[in-house]
């Protein structure tokens, strides 16, 4: 039913399949490097950068980063966890940035 009224007003209805078939054949270049350096990349660097943070905040209990002991960058937990996102997000920055300076100067069209 729910079919039938999707496709009432197609001018293809009979010929759906083979137009499907048609576009699953098609060739083309693979988008998948394209599609992990663009959207996975970046997601596992932020998680990565969050977890090395979240890491030494741990290990020092005190926050990133602490090079001195009378100095604390972070007293609540909040801000420790507002200044690890800033970081992952200025690394997640810093790697898309990169990503794409390197694929404007070495990747031809």
């Amino acid at each position: 039913m729910l079919h039938h009224k999707f496709c009432h007003n197609c001018k293809q209805t009979h010929q759906c399949q083979q137009v499907y078939e048609h576009l699953g054949k098609a060739d083309g270049p693979s988008v998948v490097s394209k599609v992990v350096t663009a959207f996975l990349l970046p997601l596992v660097v932020f998680i990565v950068t969050l977890a090395v943070y979240n890491g030494l905040a741990a290990r020092t209990g005190k926050g990133f980063p602490d090079f001195s002991p009378q100095v604390r960058l972070c007293d609540t937990r909040l801000l420790q966890q507002l200044l690890g996102l800033l970081a992952a997000a200025a690394a997640t920055a810093v790697w898309i940035f990169l990503t794409m300076l390197i694929r404007k100067r070495f990747v031809r069209r």
